[in-house]
C-alpha cells in the first residue's frame, strides 16, 4: 500500500493556484506477523483501542487483543471466539479491564482482560447495532451497567443474583436502529435515523435532540455509520455521512438545567468513517501557534472516503447508489474505486472550517467500498490514531522532524525545511536532513532562480562562525557567476577567511562594479588582502580605462569611484601624499577625515586655500584645531588674497575668544562683506580702534554703526545730529537722551526739533518725552505761527500722565508708611512682652546659671531680653575701659552684635 500526502491515484497533484497542504501525520502500516495472520484468515470488521491495548473484531466473530504494534500474546491473551457472526461494534471500559462486543448473532458479550469477575453474556431478540460500558464498569458495586442500542436504548445493570433490564429510550420503526452510542460521565449520547439525542443519566432526562443535516433517505446508516467523539466533558463531535456537528452542553444560569447548543456545523466532501480530535496541548513537531486555535480541545481529525475521480455524481452522493449499481449485471464498466483520506480541520466559524492537512491513504479499496467498511479509533492524549480497513490497519502519529524536513525538501519548500531543521536539529536522525545539507540545496535553488542577493543574506545564519562552510558557499557562488552578490555578506572577522577569497571578490568588482569596489575597499580592513597587489591591479585598470577599448572603458562617475578606491589603498599602504593628491584633484571632502584621522596636517598646511575651496567650515575647524602647527598670523598671510576666507577664519577665531589683534581687520572685512554682523561685533568687541572704525563707517555711510561709535567715543551731540537730521529717527534720539539723562542733550534735541518746524516731530517729542522733560519749555519755544495739530490733546495727555505719576508716588509713599507703622507696632508689642527667667536661664556673658543655690547674685536685666550677672557686667565694663572702648551702658550682647555689623 502507498501512503502519501496530497496525492491522487498514485500521481502527485499539480496545482499552480494552491500550494499542497503539508502533512501533519506520519502513517505506518501495522505490519506485525499477527496482524498479517489475522487478515489471512478473515477481514477486520470493528476496532477499539485503549492506552493498554488494541482490540480488533473480525467477520468470523473472533476478537484479537494485541499491543499497539500489532503483536498478540497467544499464551496469556489468545484470540477468543464468542460470536457466531461478524463483530459489529467493540467497546472498552475506562480502566482497560473489559472489552464489550456485539455481533450479528444478537448477542452481547463483556469479556475481561486478565480477569473474569464481571464477565457478562446477554442474549437479545434483536441484533444490537451499538454498545457502551459505564465509565466505572470495573469498579465493584457499580452495577456493571451495559448500554445496548437496537431499536430501543437498553441498559442492563448487574444485581446480586439477577440482571436488571431498563429501557431508557423506546424507538419507533421510523427511528430506525441506534447505530452510535457513547457514555461520558453522566451523559449518554445515541444516534438513530432521526438524529442524535443526549440523556442526563442522573435524572434520566433528555437534554437535547440534534436532527441530521444530510439526506437520511439517501444516505442510510447501513452505508454511512454515525460516529461520536467526546472532545471533553461538555463537547461532543458527531460525524455522520458528509457532515460534522460539534455540540456543547451548557447550563441555564437560572434553572441550572442542562441543554445542548450546536457550536459548529460543517459540510465535508467525503463520507466519514471516523472522527476524533488533536488536543491543543498535543506535542507538535510542525510549528503551529496554539494561540491561533480558538477551542481548548484543539482541532478535529476525520477519516473517510471520497468517490473516484470518474464518478458521475459529485461529492459523497456518488456512494448512495453504489449498491444498486453493483446489483446490475448490465454495468458497462467497473466503477472507479474510492480514495481514503485523513483530514485535519480547524474551526473558523459556525459554518466554516480551515483545512490544515489532507492526506491520501493508500488503503486497498474496490468499486463497492463504502465508508461503513472502514473505521478509526484514537488515543488523542497519546497522539496516536488507528485507521482500519477491511484488509489493513494503519497507525497515524505526528510527524517527526525527519518527516517534516523530507516533505518540505521534496516539495520545493527548501527555506521552510532549512528553518525547521535549524530549530529542531537535536531531533533529526538522518544526516541527509541536517541543516547544512538543506542549506546547500536552498542556496543552489535560489541561485538558479536568480535570487542571489537573497541567498547571500541567508549565509550569516547558515554558516555562523564556521570558516569551512563559508568557503564552500563562496565556491558555489563563484561557480554560479554570482560572486559579487556575496561581497556584502562575507565576514571579515569571526571567522576571517583566506586572503585569496577577498582578493577574488575585489578583483571581480574591479572589472564589473566599481561602486562596489570602492565600498569594499573603504569597508574592509587592509589586513584581509594584499594591498600592494591590489594597488597594482587598480593602476592597471585605470590605464586600461583610458584606452579606446569599449569593453574596458570607464565612465566619469566610475572613474571617480576608482580613484577614491585607489586613494584608500594608498592610505592603507601609508602613501599619504599620493592619497592627498587624489583628494585635492577630485576636491573630495573626505580629505578632512583623512587628515584628522592620520594627523596629516603638516602635509596640507601649505595648501590652505585649496582646503577652504573644498569645504570652508571643515578647513577652518582644521586650522583652529592645529594652531600649534600654524599660528593665525601665518594663516592670514597664506590666505591674504582671499578676503572672504580671511573673514570666515576670523569669525571662527573670535568665536573662541581669540584673535583680538585682528579686531581692526575684522571691522574692515565685516564692513565689506558682512554688514549685518558689523554692529553686533562693534558692541561685543573692545579691541578695535574706535576712530578707525568710525572712519570706515562714515566712509560707507553706515549710519547705525556710526551713531553707535559716536556715542561710544563720547560725541553724543554729533550722534544726536546724525539721528535727527540724517536718519530722521527721533525715537532713537529720545532713547539716547533718556539713557544719558543729560539736560544739555535734551535741550539740544528740543532745539533741533523745534527748528525743524515739523509738527509731527514736535508732537512725537511731546508724546514720548513729555514725562522726561518740562513740556512748557518745549511749548514756549514753538513759534506762534506754527500750528501743531492735536496740541491740546497732547497737553491733556501730558498732564494726565503727570497726575498719574504723582498719584503713583503718593500711593507708594503711603504704602511705605503703612509698612513702617506696622513693623514698629509689632516691634513694640514684642518688646513689651514679659521675659521668663527660670532655673535653666544662663548669664549672657559667662554662660553659667543666673540663679545659683549656694549664693545669690544681683542681676542686670535688659529690655532686649538678655540677662547677666551684675559682677560680670562690671568686669566687662572695666575690661572694655582698659582697652580704650566706651564703657557699656546697654546690653553687652547686643552691643557686640552691632559692632560686628
Amino acid at each position: 500500500m502507498s501512503i502519501d500526502g496530497n496525492e491522487e491515484n498514485g500521481e502527485e497533484i499539480e496545482d499552480d493556484d494552491e500550494e499542497d497542504l503539508e502533512p501533519r501525520l506520519h502513517y505506518e502500516l501495522l505490519g506485525a506477523n499477527d496482524v498479517k495472520q489475522l487478515y489471512q484468515k478473515s477481514l477486520a470488521s470493528s476496532i477499539a483501542c485503549h492506552a493498554k491495548f488494541l482490540a480488533i473484531g473480525t467477520h468470523h466473530g473472533q476478537i484479537f487483543v494485541m499491543d499497539h504494534l500489532g503483536n498478540v500474546d497467544y499464551v496469556n491473551l489468545p484470540p477468543y471466539h464468542l460470536h457466531r457472526g461478524h463483530i459489529t461494534r467493540l467497546c472498552i471500559d475506562e480502566s482497560g479491564s473489559y472489552v464489550a462486543s456485539c455481533a450479528g448473532d444478537a448477542r452481547v458479550v463483556v469479556h475481561g482482560i486478565g480477569t473474569s469477575e464481571f464477565n457478562q453474556q446477554i442474549n437479545l431478540k434483536t441484533v444490537a447495532r451499538s454498545i457502551a460500558l459505564s465509565p466505572d464498569y470495573a469498579r465493584r458495586d457499580s452495577g456493571q451497567r451495559v448500554l445496548i442500542g437496537e431499536r430501543n436504548l437498553l441498559m442492563f445493570e448487574k444485581g446480586y443474583l439477577t440482571t436488571k433490564e431498563t429501557i431508557l429510550f423506546r424507538g419507533s420503526e421510523k427511528d430506525g436502529f441506534i447505530t452510535a452510542l457513547s457514555w461520558r460521565r453522566s451523559l449518554i449520547a445515541f444516534t438513530n435515523e432521526q438524529g442524535t439525542r443526549v440523556l442526563e443519566k442522573v435524572n434520566d432526562t433528555l437534554i437535547t435532540h440534534v436532527l441530521p443535516t444530510h439526506d437520511v433517505d439517501r444516505m442510510r446508516s447501513t452505508r454511512f455509520l454515525p460516529y461520536h467523539c467526546w472532545l471533553d466533558d461538555e463537547n461532543l463531535a458527531i460525524g455522520w455521512a458528509d457532515t460534522v456537528i460539534v455540540l456543547t452542553m451548557t447550563r441555564n444560569e437560572q434553572t441550572r438545567q442542562r441543554y445542548g447548543e450546536i457550536r459548529y456545523t460543517w459540510q465535508l466532501s467525503m463520507g466519514l468513517s471516523g472522527i476524533s480530535h488533536i488536543p491543543k496541548s498535543s506535542n507538535r513537531t510542525i510549528d503551529i501557534d496554539d494561540e491561533t486555535i480558538g477551542e481548548p480541545w484543539g482541532e478535529l481529525i476525520v477519516f473517510g472516503l471520497k468517490p473516484g475521480e470518474e464518478a458521475d455524481e459529485s461529492g459523497v452522493d456518488a456512494f448512495c447508489d453504489l449498491a444498486s449499481v453493483a446489483s446490475m449485471s448490465t454495468s458497462s464498466s467497473p466503477s472507479v474505486p474510492p480514495t481514503v483520506f485523513v483530514a485535519i480541520l480547524e474551526p473558523e466559524s459556525t459554518n466554516a472550517y480551515e483545512l490544515q492537512a489532507e492526506d491520501k491513504i493508500g488503503f486497498t479499496t474496490h468499486s463497492h467500498s463504502m465508508p461503513a467498511h472502514f473505521a478509526m479509533c484514537a488515543l488523542p492524549e497519546f497522539d496516536t490514531y488507528f485507521l482500519m480497513g477491511p484488509k489493513e490497519i494503519v497507525t497515524a502519529t505526528p510527524n517527526c522532524a525527519d518527516d517534516v524536513v523530507q516533505w518540505r525538501r521534496d516539495h520545493g519548500r527548501l527555506e521552510e525545511a532549512w528553518t525547521f531543521a535549524l530549530q529542531h536539529i537535536d531531533e533529526l536522525t538522518n544526516p541527509d536532513f541536517h541543516p547544512s545539507v538543506i542549506a546547500k540545496l536552498l542556496i543552489e535553488s535560489l541561485l538558479e532562480e536568480g535570487r542571489a542577493k537573497y541567498a547571500a543574506s541567508l549565509l550569516p545564519e547558515m554558516c555562523k562562525e564556521q570558516k569551512s562552510e563559508w568557503e564552500n558557499f563562496v565556491s558555489i557562488f563563484e561557480e554560479a557567476g554570482r560572486l559579487l552578490h556575496l561581497a556584502e555578506a562575507l565576514p571579515t572577522q569571526s571567522p576571517q577567511l583566506e586572503p585569496e577569497i577577498y582578493e577574488e571578490v575585489l578583483h571581480t568588482a574591479l572589472y564589473h562594479d566599481l561602486k562596489l569596489f570602492r565600498r569594499l575597499v573603504s569597508k574592509w580592513s587592509p589586513d584581509l588582502y594584499r594591498v600592494g597587489a591590489l594597488t597594482a591591479l587598480t593602476m592597471q585598470r585605470i590605464h586600461e580605462g583610458t584606452k579606446s577599448d569599449a569593453e574596458k572603458s570607464i565612465q566619469p562617475d566610475e572613474e571617480k569611484d576608482l580613484y577614491h578606491a585607489l586613494a584608500n589603498l594608498y592610505i592603507a599602504d601609508r602613501k599619504y601624499d599620493l592619497a592627498l593628491k587624489i583628494y585635492f584633484s577630485s576636491k573630495e571632502k573626505y580629505i578632512f577625515n583623512v587628515v584628522r584621522k592620520y594627523r596629516l596636517f603638516d602635509l596640507v598646511k601649505d595648501q590652505l586655500t585649496e582646503l577652504m575651496t573644498i569645504d570652508k567650515d571643515q578647513a577652518l575647524s582644521l586650522l583652529l584645531n592645529n594652531e600649534m602647527v600654524v599660528n593665525p598670523a601665518d594663516v592670514m598671510t597664506k590666505i591674504a588674497r582671499e578676503p572672504r576666507l580671511q573673514l570666515a577664519y576670523l569669525k571662527k577665531l573670535f568665536e573662541r575668544n581669540e584673535g583680538d589683534e585682528y579686531a581692526d581687520q575684522m571691522v574692515s572685512l565685516l564692513a565689506e562683506y558682512d554688514r549685518p554682523q558689523l554692529l553686533p561685533f562693534l558692541r561685543k568687541s573692545k579691541h578695535y580702534h574706535t576712530n578707525r572704525a568710525l572712519e570706515i563707517c562714515s566712509h560707507r555711510k553706515y549710519d547705525d554703526e556710526r551713531v553707535f561709535l559716536l556715542v561710544k567715543s563720547g560725541n553724543r551731540r554729533e550722534a544726536l545730529n546724525v539721528m535727527v537730521q540724517q536718519q530722521n529717527r527721533l525715537d532713537k534720539a529720545i532713547d539716547l537722551c533718556r539713557e544719558h539723562e543729560d539736560d544739555e542733550l535734551w535741550s539740544l534735541l528740543v532745539n533741533e526739533v523745534v527748528s525743524s518746524r515739523s509738527p509731527a516731530n514736535i508732537s512725537q517729542l511731546l508724546a514720548t518725552a513729555g514725562t522726561s522733560i518740562d513740556p512748557l519749555g518745549i511749548i514756549e519755544k514753538i513759534p506762534e505761527d506754527l500750528e501743531i495739530p492735536g496740541l491740546r490733546d497732547l497737553l491733556v495727555k501730558i498732564l494726565r500722565d503727570y497726575e498719574t505719576q504723582v498719584m503713583l508716588q503718593w500711593c507708594c509713599h503711603s504704602a511705605t508708611l503703612d509698612d513702617v507703622r506696622g513693623m514698629s507696632d509689632l516691634f513694640y508689642k514684642q518688646a513689651n512682652r514679659a521675659t521668663h527667667y527660670g532655673q535653666r536661664s544662663v548669664c549672657a556673658i559667662c554662660r553659667s546659671k543666673l540663679f545659683m543655690e549656694e549664693k545669690r547674685e544681683e542681676l542686670q536685666l535688659f529690655g532686649c531680653g538678655h540677662a547677666v550677672h551684675s559682677r560680670c557686667f562690671e568686669e566687662k565694663t572695666r575690661r572694655d575701659s582698659h582697652l580704650g572702648t566706651i564703657p557699656l551702658k546697654d546690653c553687652p550682647v547686643c552691643a557686640e552684635e552691632d559692632g560686628m555689623n
